[in-house]
């Protein structure tokens, strides 16, 4: 099954049927192969022709693709845990320039008032000064 709604996207096979399909001489297409070599199928089908040669026994291939299975997914859990720390640090950084913003916004409001409170102690003197002259 395919779920593209997790990040990475996650795909479920069966693994020993797609191992057992590949062995019998399947030919996959481009995409199934790439699928297939994600999930591993591709590289135990590679040492498992190896045994049949004699280059390495079972335990070897069992260890190695255990090895290789690890890895990989020690791999996904590094990138989803880097995918999910930069979205808390782009999280952060919005919320502090979000601070930012609103600081600037709340000093100008301040000058706005206190300039407005300064013309009207300043507007009844010029209004004296006015009526004078006339």
């Amino acid at each position: 099954t395919y779920n593209p709604m997790t990040n990475p996207a996650t795909i479920e096979i069966n693994f020993d049927r797609a191992l057992y399909w590949v062995q019998t001489g399947a030919q996959p297409s481009d995409t199934a192969r790439s699928i297939l070599s994600n999930k591993g199928v591709m590289l135990k089908h590679h040492l498992i022709k190896g045994v049949a040669k004699g280059a390495h026994t079972l335990e070897v291939v069992e260890e190695r693709f255990s090895q290789w299975m690890a890895d990989k997914t020690t791999k996904i859990e590094q990138i989803s845990k880097e995918k999910e720390l930069s979205k808390k640090e782009l999280h952060k950084k919005r919320i502090a320039e979000e601070r930012k913003v609103s600081e600037a916004r709340q000093q100008a409001i301040e000058k706005k008032l206190a300039a407005a409170q300064n013309s009207t102690q300043d507007s009844p003197e010029g209004e004296a000064a006015v009526e004078e002259t006339e």
